[in-house]
């Protein structure tokens, strides 16, 4: 099983070994978001898992894009 990981036109894969029906994994990210004016969705991530499936002995794809909704924001020290 592997992800692949599309972050800002840059890509990386992470390979997760093997994994059994009621088990899951966790893959921790930790991303700089600058602030934006703008109200509308951004896109942050797209995803891929490619995995075996060993019910229908077929590889298979799921695929995912995480987005935000931001608005800058300035802090006021009183």
């Amino acid at each position: 099983m592997r992800i692949m990981l599309i972050i800002a036109y840059c890509s990386c894969e992470v390979p997760m070994g093997d994994i059994q029906s009621e088990e899951s994994r966790d893959l921790v990210l930790e991303m700089e978001l600058p602030a934006v004016s703008t109200g509308k969705d951004i896109l942050l991530l797209k995803a891929e898992l490619a995995y075996f499936n060993v019910i229908t002995s077929q590889f298979d794809t799921l695929q995912c894009s995480i987005t935000t909704n931001r608005t800058s924001k300035t802090l006021i020290n009183i």
